[in-house]
């Protein structure tokens, strides 16, 4: 049955004249999502806009109410049109007048729902909706109501009343002469029993009861259906103890069950000879239905406690079948999807390829099918308004098992050696299911080699892999600069990935190499040598304050100082950290580096070879005020590196009057996975790239970027607002956002650069108030990684001066100049990186190691 649109009623605020203009309210991204066919057939039966008797000009209508029908559920749609910020998380009390009042509370006239959720916003004829949904009971009703919440008590809130918004229902009543338990229904439960009884899976059916116009689920007790069925039933007590039992061949699990039935022995005779290795997993277990099982479970109910294990045994086939009794979690919102109870391959690749299809299964389509069951959900909602049907629970299900199955990062590769014709690398299993290795690729693209046999990893699991490198391995890697061919593990280490699959899926994934190990342990690992801090003689140690300094202003450091967690680490104002012979500091503590304008704290390297400072996994957050950091590189160690100078992995950090100057690395300053500000602070003199930012918050304010040998901010996957900043001789871009990054630009000025401002991949840049002068390039947006997609730039107050090409923007990307569309190109990628406009990333980073 085709769903049915009701636009019942239109409701409308008219938005003032005086109000500003789109881009003013919400700059219109091209990317948000168009609107539902169910929601665009509701608005095509209405206009949009009216016409302001006032001004003569047409204006947008501000609220929207309307109603889809799918006869199994109702979904009212509030609509507000060019929405603020804070209008997407309004509230909206919704009451409901049903027609049958006898069941309603005392002293009640109607039920009252609240509408908590944030909106989802869509494009539609160039308007930005706010779209609200709630589902409202499936009775029938005289009225409804929606009334805006303010949570500024002094506004007046919108209110709409809707007269005999449904035609009547029709609901069928079957008599029944079951008795049996008795429980208040779950609505869900009816959907999920056509589900199993379509796997075949055994369950006690029920029937509905009124008792004193109250309605009940009646079903037979376990003891009936195994006497009435002469079935034989084994209850797990234990459920996790049970499956470690069997995937350990353990003793005692014959003990782990209660058994009940006429072929208990035949039940308890399959797992003794399971324990003995006689027999395997799928002999003792219907593999297909129990993979049915796990899916359907995962798709209708959370993990609890309260729910219980239960086999029955076939007499056909002589194995256990999967049996469903227990129902106190169904209808619950899973958190995440269970772990496979066992790591038996035929049992996982069953459940993955079952998993997938529920994953995917159109429930909107098995409902219509099925009048019965359309039936019982009315029938539960008539009694129980409170308890309604909502499909978008069990979506949000599905949507979590698809991510589980498909999950972006399953393992973690890890570098532990590398010769020229071998690779030694660590994997661990970080998924669900087993994974395959299948190979090694080179971006993805390349197949360099195909391992033979492929290698299996259960869940969780860690293993060590060699991999015999063939002889053109070392030409896949060029140096534009030098024109020769060779693999650097510092350089090229990110252009390997390991190929491999999940259990269950039949596509590949990638996976990026660590160049290091993480966590083991490697003979002379100077980074993880829990000693290093007590080598350091101008250390002192505070344990009572848990913090760490050095006991002098003036300190010269030749090797690794290590800061363990757990501690502080400090320098006092006008300290002086001479960082020399590959000198660096590495800490897992937050550090505290508070100098003053009097008496700055100087980090710098008299020989050039000092490599700088990493914190690593710091949970408080660093701060460093009037601190310098001169003439440094990158930390690194054989094949472990990192590429800026100054470098925070998940520390957060707040910097203000900060110096980075004559770095020579890839980075001054390169922040990843943290939220950081940056304020008055200069970075200059760069070899590469001055602030690199990865999957970063924050915030750059006040900030100066000056002689630079590539960017000056660049940022991937990031949310970044930019104030108050000048940029001088950027040697590529100015302001780069890659990656699904999103950048607010503020008061900046780019002058004697390459390149403004770069939009990448999914990126989305606003900008307000830019002065750009004496640069090659204004604007460019574009898409670089196939993976990803066109980018977005706004820009209000635009100031150019002395620009040689303003603007080069993609035929899929878009940039919009005080509400003007600029024109776009085609291969615009083919023209960036050194060829027409910018420079070669390989031309300035890694330059002294090359």
């Amino acid at each position: 049955m085709e769903a049915q649109v009701c636009l019942l009623f239109i409701s409308i605020f008219f938005l003032k004249n005086d109000n500003p203009p789109l881009t003013e309210l919400a700059e219109l991204n091209p990317y948000r999502q168009t609107m539902p066919e169910a929601y665009l057939e509701a608005l095509q039966q209405k206009e949009l806009k009216f016409k302001n008797k006032k001004n003569d000009s047409f204006e947008v209508k501000k609220f929207i109410t309307f109603f889809i029908d799918n006869n199994f559920q109702r979904e009212l749609i509030v609509l507000i049109a060019q929405p603020k910020k804070e209008e997407l998380s309004n509230d909206f009390k919704i009451e409901v007048y049903p027609s049958e009042k006898k069941r309603l509370p005392q002293n009640r006239k109607g039920y009252q729902f609240n509408l908590v959720n944030n909106a989802k916003i869509y494009n539609h004829a160039g308007v930005e909706y706010g779209a609200f949904k709630f589902v409202v009971p499936l009775i029938d009703m005289d009225s409804l109501s929606v009334t805006q919440v303010h949570r500024n008590k002094k506004l007046k809130p919108w209110q709409t009343t809707l007269a005999n918004p449904f035609p009547k229902l029709t609901i069928t009543k079957n008599k029944t002469t079951v008795s049996g338990q008795r429980k208040i229904p779950n609505i869900y439960r009816p959907f999920m029993n056509s589900l199993l009884r379509k796997a075949e899976i055994t369950f006690i059916d029920h029937d509905y009861k009124i008792i004193n116009d109250s309605l009940f689920e009646i079903k037979k007790t376990k003891e009936k259906f195994i006497k009435d069925a002469s079935a034989t039933i084994v209850t797990v007590k234990n459920t996790s103890r049970f499956w470690r039992a069997i995937n350990n061949h353990e003793d005692n699990l014959i003990d782990l069950c209660i058994y009940q039935g006429p072929s208990v022995n035949k039940a308890k005779s399959l797992f003794q000879q399971y324990i003995e290795n006689n027999i395997d997993f799928n002999a003792v277990f219907d593999v297909d239905k129990l993979a049915h099982f796990v899916s359907i479970l995962n798709l209708f109910t959370d993990e609890c406690s309260n729910e219980k294990l239960l086999f029955i045994f076939n007499e056909e086939t002589n194995r256990l079948e999967p049996f469903f009794h227990y129902d106190a979690c169904v209808g619950k919102t899973s958190k995440y999807v269970d772990r496979m109870p066992t790591q038996d391959p035929e049992f996982i690749q069953n459940a993955g390829s079952r998993l997938k299809a529920y994953a995917n299964l159109d429930l909107k389509l098995e409902l219509q099918e099925d009048e019965s069951l359309i039936n019982h959900i009315k029938l539960i909602n008539s009694y129980y308004p409170d308890n309604i049907f909502n499909l978008d629970f069990l979506k949000v299900n599905q949507l979590k098992i698809k991510k589980n199955l498909e999950q972006s990062i399953a393992i973690k590769a890890e570098l532990i050696s590398m010769s020229d014709d071998r690779m030694t690398l660590s994997i661990e299993n970080y998924s669900y299911y087993p994974v395959e290795i299948v190979g090694l690729n080179h971006e993805r693209k390349k197949e360099i080699i195909s391992l033979n046999p492929r290698r299996q990893i259960l869940n969780g699991d860690r293993d060590t892999i060699t991999i015999d490198l063939p002889r053109s391995f070392e030409n896949l890697f060029v140096s534009k600069k030098k024109k020769v061919t060779g693999f650097l593990v510092h350089k090229h280490m990110s252009e390997l990935f390991i190929t491999y699959r999940t259990f269950g899926s039949d596509e590949f994934q990638y996976q990026s190499i660590i160049p290091f190990q993480e966590k083991e342990m490697i003979t002379k690992d100077i980074f993880r040598t829990k000693e290093a801090i007590n080598d350091h003689k101008e250390i002192v140690v505070n344990e009572i304050n848990k913090t760490i300094s050095f006991k002098k202003d003036s300190v010269t450091i030749a090797s690794a100082l290590i800061i363990p967690q757990n501690y502080k680490f400090l320098l006092r104002p006008g300290a002086q950290v001479n960082l020399v012979k590959g000198g660096k500091i590495i800490s897992y503590a937050q550090i505290e580096f508070r100098g003053t304008k009097q008496n700055p704290i100087k980090i710098y390297s008299e020989d050039k070879k000092g490599e700088g400072l990493i914190v690593l996994s710091a949970k408080t957050k660093s701060t460093l005020n009037f601190v310098t950091f001169d003439g440094l590189t990158n930390p690194k160690h054989g094949a472990w590196n990192v590429t800026g100078a100054v470098s925070f992995y998940e520390s957060p950090v707040q910097l203000s009057n900060v110096t980075i100057t004559n770095n020579h690395c890839e980075d001054a300053l390169n922040i990843i996975r943290t939220n950081f500000t940056m304020n008055q602070c200069t970075i200059s003199d760069t070899q590469s790239d001055a602030f690199d930012g990865d999957f970063v918050n924050g915030e750059i304010i006040n900030c100066t970027f000056r002689n630079l040998g590539n960017d000056a901010i660049d940022v991937s996957g990031s949310d970044i607002t930019i104030k108050n900043v000048m940029v001088y001789n950027a040697g590529d871009k100015g302001l780069s956002a890659g990656e699904d990054s999103k950048m607010t630009i503020r008061n900046t000025k780019i002058f004697d650069s390459e390149i403004a401002v770069a939009g990448k991949d999914l990126s989305v840049v606003h900008i307000r108030n830019i002065s750009i002068k004496n640069t090659k390039l204004a604007f460019t947006a574009f898409q670089k990684k196939p993976e990803f997609g066109p980018s977005s730039i706004t820009v209000i107050d635009l100031e150019l001066e002395d620009v040689e090409t303003k603007y080069l923007i993609e035929n899929t990307s878009r940039l919009m100049v005080e509400g003007k569309k600029i024109e776009t190109s085609q291969n615009v990628k083919d023209r960036m990186y050194g060829v027409e406009f910018g420079v070669s990333s390989s031309e300035t980073r890694n330059g002294s190691q090359q």
